[in-house]
């Protein structure tokens, strides 16, 4: 587990770590992928907001329907929260994308869109806490993802990339 966490870009670290205290705030007994996804919209990763941009989708609107799976999570527990299995799946299926799909040497907010769009366990998961997703088009983010990589890329040179 702290092999795969290593793997993520820092900005995606920090990200997590705010997730796990908002997961620890709301008493949750895990760190879930909507915890993560609301943190990272929230924080303003690049990558996120580039993907929901690119796809038309109000960032706001997801917010509020990460909020509201989160809202309906078990609030009773009193120590702190594991990292979900799903999200750990997350970050390994993301890290396959980043390295192979994208020749890239950490895990990165792009490959995990993308995961979450493409990889069938995590997509069912997400349509159901959040079913804006069902805007992004699989096939064509399939085919638009290195393009799409190297636009954001070069739209945010001068920010890090997660």
């Amino acid at each position: 587990m702290a092999k795969i966490i290593k793997k993520l870009h820092p900005q995606c670290q920090d990200v997590l770590s705010g997730a796990f205290g908002l997961a620890r705030k709301n008493g949750n007994f895990f760190v879930e992928i909507q915890h993560f996804l609301f943190k990272g919209f929230v924080d303003h990763l690049p990558d996120f907001h580039f993907i929901l941009r690119h796809y038309d989708i109000d960032i706001s609107s997801v917010l509020k329907q990460l909020n509201m799976s989160i809202d309906k999570m078990n609030k009773n527990a009193q120590m702190s929260p594991a990292y979900s299995p799903h999200l750990l799946m997350l970050f390994d299926q993301a890290w396959y994308v980043s390295s192979v799909e994208l020749d890239l040497n950490y895990i990165s907010g792009l490959s995990m869109m993308f995961v979450l769009v493409d990889y069938d366990p995590l997509r069912g998961i997400m349509l159901e806490h959040c079913p804006l997703f069902l805007r992004i088009p699989r096939t064509v983010f399939k085919n638009e993802i290195e393009s799409l990589f190297h636009s954001l890329s070069e739209s945010q040179k001068k920010m890090a990339v997660c």
